[in-house]
């Protein structure tokens, strides 16, 4: 395995512009040790300790620079030597396009996300109607088919520059989450959101994360709500299996602690099948 023996500023730099940016790039020269004098180009280019190509960054004259490319040359007379150049610059990653051009020059991390709204399609079973009234036939009985009702739900999409301080598991954590508190002006658990891309990238001299949301909004919230029924009542601590006078199950979720009937009420059980969150990461306004 080749080895680093030590690293030397380059004698190469330069400013230039471009798209309006002004662009510092600079070289770096490190000299590398081979096993051999015929070991491959690529060993030596993949020398541990060696600047990474679009992960190593460097701090020159308080410009952050990121690696950009690399090459290397061998000693003519010492062939056991090589020399690598890494090439530095602040030029910001060419996939980066989230609606905020409009912002550089500023801090990214303080830039509010410029939205897209847009609307979802999809089908879920109903056990309330439009009033909040819960659907059961007069017998206060389900259904055998439930009801399916085609609805929509508004969606904000979105891109929010980050500190590159976190890891992808932090990133990824947020993911299917609900709010656990007033978020947009909407109360609790009637946003879920979701990550759908997270690249690093390097932009006005530094390294971010570069994450693109999702936010849904449903009003009914984002719980699963299920009607009350079912055939068995509890008395005390015991499970009782219930029939009507003629020896028939029922599916009363109404029942008193003694089978008896407790209203003319059929109940909804609401349940959390997302985990919650602060938002409060999100800049979104």
């Amino acid at each position: 395995m080749p080895t680093l023996v030590d690293s030397v500023p380059g004698d190469r730099g330069q400013f230039r512009t471009q798209d309006g940016q002004l662009i510092y790039s600079r070289a770096w020269t490190y000299r590398v040790e081979a096993d051999s004098a015929t070991q491959g180009m690529a060993e030596i280019l993949l020398t541990p300790g060696l600047p990474i190509v679009n992960v190593t960054t460097i701090n020159d004259g308080g410009l952050q620079l990121l690696a950009k490319a690399k090459s290397a040359n061998q000693d003519k007379e010492y062939r056991k030597r090589w020399y690598v150049t890494v090439d530095f610059d602040n030029e910001p990653s060419k996939d980066d396009n989230n609606g905020n051009e409009q912002q550089q020059g500023s801090d990214p991390v303080t830039w509010i996300p410029v939205a897209e709204i847009v609307s979802e399609d999809y089908d879920e079973y109903s056990v309330v109607d439009i009033n909040g009234v819960v659907i059961v036939n007069s017998a206060r009985q389900p259904f055998d088919t439930p009801i399916l009702r085609p609805t929509t739900v508004g969606v904000l999409d979105f891109v929010q520059y980050e500190l590159d301080n976190q890891n992808a598991y932090d990133i990824l954590d947020r993911n299917n989450t609900v709010n656990d508190t007033t978020f947009l002006s909407k109360s609790s658990k009637k946003w879920l959101l979701k990550v759908k891309k997270a690249t690093l990238l390097f932009k006005n001299g530094r390294r971010w994360w570069s994450v693109s949301y999702q936010l849904k909004f449903r009003n009914s919230t984002w719980r699963d709500i299920r009607l009350n029924v079912g055939e068995y009542y509890l008395s005390g601590a015991d499970k009782v299996y219930f029939r009507d006078n003629k020896k028939n199950p029922v599916s009363l979720g109404n029942l008193t602690t003694t089978g008896g009937d407790g209203g003319t009420t059929v109940t909804t059980l609401g349940f959390d099948i997302y985990a919650t969150s602060t938002f409060s990461f999100l800049r979104i306004q």
